[in-house]
């Protein structure tokens, strides 16, 4: 039988705890990379310190949440037994734990909430609560920015990156203003085609929007979660990133990182997906 896995290049079916530093104030979006997009307004983070005592080379992933009020009762109480799940697996690889780092970014009806990036080992995973709209664009736009400005510490600090991931989990539609969803369409697209960042887009429930997710989505097709399977997919997500972050290639900016993928022609094969997508 032929065993289908899943690239995680085209997001498709293919044959084949130490504390974090202390926190700091930062300006989102202070450095650019040649071709790497603005931010909008005037967004700031608190991101963490990048932890010199740490050479790993490091696999950012920041995983953006709907919170809103469609996802309250079964779906929330699924969400956070799926995230529990992760926090497990990702720490019990000694590779990984190192070298992953985290941002949990919310999106519901107390606006956008986000963590800041901290390493996997220092990762405890929140117990959320879905009330509210759905200010996708927002979110979508501080993850960007927060990615960027990753980097830049990254670079200062001398520590080499793998190519970012964001995994986008939303049941319904944007309730931003048109203006916002524009602004985050066109950034996160032009993010990709400057293989700043991978996009993964997972619609959940039968009310999610995916022609809009299409529509953010330029190298990677998105998936439907299956019938709330938020364990399998937080799984499949920590054996993904524990692969990501020992195999692919790493640099100390994105076209460095473009150019090694380039020459290795490097198309990672990741775990099976159809214990989780629909």
């Amino acid at each position: 039988m032929t065993v289908r896995r899943f690239s995680y290049a085209a997001f498709r079916c293919e044959p084949g705890v130490k504390r974090g530093p202390k926190t700091t104030q930062t300006q989102i979006g202070s450095h650019l990379e040649p071709g790497e997009s603005q931010m909008s307004g005037d967004t700031t983070a608190f991101q963490p310190r990048v932890n010199v005592d740490n050479p790993d080379p490091r696999t950012p992933c920041a995983v953006l949440l709907d919170v809103s009020g469609s996802m309250d009762g079964h779906p929330i109480e699924r969400l956070n037994e799926g995230l529990a799940l992760f926090q497990r697996e990702l720490q019990a690889n000694d590779v990984a734990r190192k070298r992953v780092e985290l941002e949990l970014v919310t999106f519901g009806g107390e606006g956008v909430k986000a963590t800041g990036f901290q390493e996997a080992q220092a990762f405890n995973s929140p117990s959320l609560e879905a009330d509210g709209g759905t200010p996708l664009a927002e979110a979508l736009l501080r993850a960007l920015n927060d990615l960027t400005e990753r980097k830049k510490l990254y670079r200062e600090a001398g520590i080499d990156y793998s190519r970012p991931w964001l995994f986008l989990l939303t049941d319904g539609v944007p309730t931003d203003d048109r203006q916002l969803i524009e602004s985050a369409r066109n950034r996160v697209r032009a993010d990709q085609e400057g293989l700043h960042v991978a996009l993964f887009a997972i619609g959940v429930g039968d009310a999610v929007d995916m022609a809009f997710l299409e529509s953010l989505c330029t190298k990677n097709k998105p998936r439907r979660l299956d019938e709330l399977k938020f364990d399998k997919f937080f799984q499949w997500l920590s054996n993904s990133l524990s692969i990501h972050s020992q195999r692919d290639p790493t640099g100390s900016n994105d076209k460095t990182i473009a150019s090694k993928e380039k020459k290795t022609g490097v198309q990672q094969t990741l775990p099976p997906a159809e214990e989780w997508t629909g």
